[in-house]
């Protein structure tokens, strides 16, 4: 039978005391989420299943939309059903505007969960929104230029995509 080295029975122990420090350095040490960290999860989740439901909606409306301004694009013979069509591409506007408007009021009230560059440019966003908004309403002007939708014109760039909110959240 052969014997094992006396210097292997020495590193034994220490090593077996490397592995419990480890181990115990690791349980003891290892980052743990606080309670502040679990609710600003928390927060951050609620903020995006909200947005994710609200952009259902809004893209829907944004769907609706698009497609009248591809009818408007094409040309109406009628300038009354040209005027009616602006009135409600307008219309079909200010709804997809005021539930981007929702979303960006409920990221105004989270502001822990967004980007740090869309953090600082959300309230523009707002501010910009709601004139848009108001502008379309009658109530607000733009560039010195009031909308009058009796004129039977619209600006088919305006709002052209959709882009989900969902990108400026952490």
């Amino acid at each position: 039978m052969k014997s094992t080295k006396p210097i292997y029975w020495l590193l034994l122990p220490v090593l077996l005391a490397l592995s419990a420090g480890s181990i115990w350095g690791t349980l003891n040490f290892y980052p743990k989420q606080s309670a502040s960290d679990m609710s600003k999860l928390s927060q951050c989740q609620n903020l995006r299943d909200f947005v994710i439901s609200e952009e259902i909606i809004g893209q829907a409306k944004w769907g609706t939309y698009h497609s009248d301004v591809l009818k408007y694009k094409t040309g109406l013979s009628d300038q009354a059903r040209t005027i009616a069509l602006v009135k409600l591409i307008a219309n079909e506007a200010i709804e997809v505007l005021q539930s981007d408007l929702r979303i960006y009021e409920e990221m105004d009230a989270n502001r822990v969960c967004l980007t740090p560059t869309f953090e600082k440019n959300l309230s523009t966003v707002i501010t910009d929104t709601q004139s848009s908004i108001d502008f379309l309403l009658g109530q607000g002007e733009i560039s010195s230029q009031m909308f009058d939708p009796n004129q039977g014109t619209w600006n088919p760039a305006f709002y052209d995509a959709y882009e989900s909110a969902v990108k400026y959240l952490k």
